[in-house]
């Protein structure tokens, strides 16, 4: 036989249930008892039907309405606030606020009941009533890192965006829950600098806050205030490829050009050795280099590890070659001579390398090895004087064929130059080819040292100091393989590694005026 059940939810539970007639019967009595001024009696009936029907919310109600009635407002509180989370979970949103504003009545501002009935009456877009639910449960969950009461502060601001008060309690409530970039785009939108900067010092463990801030600083004209706290943050993060970078961004506008230099060579130094770098960027921060340092050899020295990553011969060569003339310049004989070595390992017939290591061998004594050298510079001359004779031929047959040489140049790309008229420039002994030797060594110089899956840069090089192997390409290298010390980049790796205490001697200290006040928050 089919067993009537209750219209609503309820649990398993080891008691049998009650018919419906029987049900109804019950809870009707209850009600006669309440209204008769008896509801002990009543409690004690709604509590049996309740041990069987343990998620019924309406049982719940009617035993908190009980309880209410017999001045017992704790267990008041906790039926009705059971009815409300059980009325919720069944998707009666309204029937739960009912309950939520219940159990407030019975016990005002507890901060769980005001949190859950504010999210109640968002669901339900009831925008007037919950500005006041709100407001008292900003003050209830007043204790740190209470998510509630930031919960309440973000629908307050969402409710009211141009009230100064709100939105100020809400950007030092979002640094205590650890929403730090939250707090930062708060105190940006109330143009609060001074609580920016605050916020940046107390927490330099966090680096992207750190350059977000100093940008904000470097917008607002304070320069001495930026590189103060890029300053700070370079300490805490030397190796950080945007704190450097926005370190060198404040030296641009207030440091002098040394200290800038020494900045952007620390910088190219972190993205040589980053892989995670760009194209772009890395053949941005070399051209700077080699634009604004074009004399200063640990500059072309980051410049030219740059290049080396990239797998950029020409311009490697071209930043070796311009290394090894400062080098010269200066008296740097061994310098002079490795980075020599570099440009002749790449490319063997390299005129301009060939000359000066004639010339430094010439210095050395070592007149059999220059010699040698000298044959291969030979080589090199006339195979390219060759080349340089051979277009100039094949331009006369172009020409030859035209009464106006304006066009042969405009029909040079549609007429073909018989098979019989290309002749390959004559071969001469030389050196086998280095290209496989030249990739190999770009791939080894973008290296940097410092971990085992970072090669360093053999020294194996031949070098042009006395005593020393020839550039002669049968000669096998015998230096110990270890990256020389000249070829390590010298750039400041370290914040201790270049001084920026003397820019902000005389910089006046940044003022955390409170802005509480609107009359005294900074622009």
């Amino acid at each position: 036989m089919h067993r009537p059940r209750p219209t609503t939810p309820i649990a398993r539970s080891a008691r049998p249930h009650y018919p419906e007639p029987v049900l109804k019967a019950e809870v009707d009595r209850a009600e006669a008892l309440l209204r008769n001024g008896r509801p002990s009696e009543a409690i004690e009936v709604l509590r049996t039907l309740l041990s069987r029907y343990p998620d019924d919310p309406d049982l719940r109600r009617r035993l908190a309405e009980a309880y209410q009635a017999a001045n017992n407002q704790e267990r008041a509180f906790h039926h009705f606030n059971r009815a409300a989370q059980l009325f919720s979970s069944f998707g009666k949103t309204a029937e739960a606020v009912r309950m939520w504003v219940a159990a407030d009545a019975v016990s005002k501002n507890e901060p769980d009941v005001l949190f859950r009935l504010a999210q109640a009456q968002l669901a339900l877009g009831e925008s007037n009533a919950i500005r006041d639910v709100l407001s008292r449960l900003v003050v209830a969950a007043s204790a740190t890192k209470d998510r509630r009461r930031v919960f309440a502060l973000d629908a307050l601001h969402r409710l009211e965006p141009t009230n100064l008060s709100i939105a100020i309690k809400r950007a030092h409530a979002l640094e205590e829950v650890d929403r730090l970039e939250d707090a930062f785009a708060a105190w940006l939108a109330l143009d609060a600098v001074p609580e920016i900067v605050g916020l940046a010092e107390r927490h330099l463990e966090r680096p992207n806050l750190s350059v977000k801030v100093v940008d904000v600083l470097l917008e607002r004209h304070r320069p001495h205030d930026a590189l103060r706290l890029a300053r700070s943050a370079l300490e805490h993060h030397p190796e950080d490829v945007e704190v450097v970078a926005v370190v060198v961004r404040a030296l641009e506008t207030l440091g002098p050009a040394s200290h800038l230099i020494a900045a952007r060579i620390a910088l190219a130094n972190l993205l040589a050795r980053d892989p995670r770098a760009e194209r772009t960027r890395l053949l941005d921060e070399a051209a700077r280099l080699t634009a604004v340092a074009a004399s200063n050899p640990e500059a072309l020295e980051a410049a030219s590890a740059i290049y080396a990553q990239l797998g950029m011969e020409k311009e490697f060569i071209q930043i070796e070659l311009r290394l090894a003339q400062l080098h010269d310049a200066k008296g740097r004989k061994e310098a002079r001579d490795r980075a020599l070595a570099r440009v002749l390992k790449i490319d063997p017939q390299n005129r301009e390398g060939l000359r000066m290591g004639v010339r430094s061998l010439r210095e050395a004594g070592d007149d059999e090895q220059a010699q040698a050298l000298e044959g291969q510079l030979f080589a090199a001359e006339t195979r390219a004087s060759h080349e340089t004779d051979e277009r100039d031929t094949h331009l006369r047959i172009e020409l030859d064929g035209f009464d106006d040489p304006a066009d042969a140049t405009t029909s040079r790309t549609t007429r073909a130059v018989p098979p019989s008229q290309h002749r390959a420039p004559p071969q001469t002994p030389g050196p086998p080819s280095s290209r496989h030797l030249a990739s190999d060594l770009l791939a080894e110089f973008a290296h940097r040292p410092g971990s085992p899956d970072n090669p360093t840069l053999s020294a194996d090089v031949p070098t042009l100091s006395a005593n020393a192997p020839s550039f002669a390409p049968d000669k096998e290298p015998t230096a110990p393989n270890e990256r020389p010390d000249d070829l390590r980049p010298r750039g400041p790796r370290h914040a201790d590694e270049f001084d920026l205490e003397e820019f902000d001697q005389e910089a006046p200290t940044l003022s955390h005026k409170s802005v509480a006040n609107p009359d005294t928050t900074e622009s």
